[in-house]
């Protein structure tokens, strides 16, 4: 029986590594100096700021900040240019102690205070853990994350070494291996998203990265004349790390994000405050098999080009987002789509019954590709049904207008500009003196300044959901 899995990789440079870098670098530095110590460390990431956080009960002094940078600078980020530096941004920490209640527990186990067994500590937390060896690969790991391992490993390898000197530090590998009874056989598909200078072209990337990262790193047994290698399959990837989510084009990486929060675009599908998924420029939907899944558009809608918004317009951009992103074919699975007026029609490779909540996926923001995709990185530019249109996109600012024509209704403000921060204490200010009218991703120790009546704080309890799916056959 053959069967396919696939497994992905982050480089150091990747803003979900970096912090995991610097936590960890946090705790070896306090256990250097207190073996004794109790450390939970989290840290957390955005353009020009780093957060790290937690619970920490130690006897040791640590400078925080200089354990950050330095890890930050070392990973590579040491000039504005890369979209990150470790010399410049803002390191702010949010630690406390570790709860009393929950630190006596850990000091004598429930054993030793009972007088059953002395000496005994206690445990803090817990948690359940399981997982497997096998004899696939030399570290007992599964061929595909093993690969996609050394994959990153080596496209930080090149970079620090001067082969690749055109490497900047976030990058992203994944691999997808075919089984064969159980047994790898062969690799299907290499992707790899690699941050780079700005004056190189596709061709040399695709080349040298498939020379000098790709053949190294896998046994050539593994390769063959099928082996898909797609290499910065979105066509730019300059503005990357903690500042890699900009631009308007949701069909690149992970600016979806910014095309929705903006009111640019809007998918399908949505989640309500209360996690729930429910209809956006879609009005139903309905599966007629396991792998076929049959779509209602709202009627009325026209993206900001002019184009009215119909199945043959949304299939075009779930076309186009399946061959380019890094992410959405292997979540969505399509095989076909088909498209009949206001009705639209997925079919899958195979049974996929989340297809409708990765439809709600910032990704899947639809798009008119007939006016197509203006632009590249962070100053690509497209056309959405939101309500507003981008008339100018830069890494830095995005200047919005109000979409006369907006489905949803009237729009209340008629121009807006979003401006980006690379430092936190910057943005604080400038909300302060009234340069800006409102702001996210404040400090947030900075959130009292604001706690008076000129000022309004609106939050939504959200969730970020991890799952792993496994086949125990």
């Amino acid at each position: 029986m053959r069967s396919y899995f696939t497994s992905e990789s982050v480089t150091e440079g990747h803003p979900d590594k970096m912090c995991d870098q610097i936590s960890d670098a946090v705790l070896d530095a306090i256990l250097e100096k207190d073996p004794m110590a109790r450390v939970a460390c989290e840290t957390a990431t955005t353009t020009g700021l780093v957060l790290v956080m937690g619970e920490i009960t130690t006897s040791a002094y640590v400078p925080i900040d200089e354990v950050a940078r330095k890890v930050i600078t070392d990973i590579g980020y040491d000039r504005a240019k890369y979209g990150f530096d470790g010399h410049t941004c803002a390191v702010l920490t949010a630690v406390h102690e570790q709860s009393p209640d929950i630190a006596q527990g850990v000091d004598e186990a429930l054993e030793s205070r009972e007088g059953r067994e002395s000496d005994e500590l206690g445990a803090g937390d817990q948690g359940i853990m399981f997982g497997y060896a096998t004899d696939e690969t030399p570290e007992m790991m599964p061929t595909s994350i093993a690969l996609a391992h050394r994959l990153s490993r080596r496209l930080a390898a090149v970079r620090k070494d001067g082969t690749l000197p055109w490497l900047r530090p976030d990058g992203k590998s994944q691999v997808t291996v075919e089984f064969e009874d159980g047994r790898p056989v062969r690799v299907d598909s290499v992707l790899i998203a690699a941050q780079h200078d700005p004056d190189v072209s596709e061709k040399q990337i695709r080349e040298e990265i498939i020379e000098n990262v790709i053949k190294p790193s896998i046994d050539p047994q593994l390769l063959d004349a099928n082996t898909r290698y797609l290499v910065n399959a979105t066509g730019r990837f300059v503005i990357g790390g903690p500042m890699g989510d900009a631009g308007l084009n949701p069909h690149d990486n992970y600016s979806g994000w910014s095309a929705l929060r903006y009111g640019v675009g809007e998918t399908l599908f949505k989640y309500s405050d209360s996690m729930e998924i429910e209809p956006w420029l879609a009005t139903d939907y309905a599966f007629i098999d396991d792998a076929t899944v049959r779509i209602e558009l709202r009627e009325g809608v026209q993206f900001s080009s002019g184009r009215a918004m119909d199945a043959q317009a949304v299939k075009e951009c779930l076309e186009h987002l399946v061959e380019v992103h890094d992410r959405a074919p292997y979540d969505l699975r399509i095989d076909s789509i088909e498209a009949d007026g206001l009705t639209l029609t997925i079919r899958t490779e195979e049974p996929c019954p989340a297809i409708i909540n990765y439809l709600g996926d910032p990704y899947g923001a639809i798009i008119d590709m007939e006016y197509g995709i203006r632009g590249e990185g962070g100053s690509a530019n497209v056309a959405g049904t939101g309500p507003y249109i981008a008339t100018e996109v830069s890494p830095t600012e995005i200047t919005l207008v109000r979409n006369e024509h907006y489905w949803g209704g009237e729009v209340a403000v008629e121009n807006v500009i979003v401006k980006s921060f690379e430092d936190a204490g910057a943005l604080t200010a400038a909300l302060q003196t009234g340069d800006i009218q409102g702001a996210y991703g404040l400090q947030y120790d900075n959130y009292a300044l604001f706690d008076n009546p000129n000022y309004a704080i609106h939050s939504v309890a959200t969730s970020r959901c991890f799952f792993g799916q496994f086949n125990f056959d």
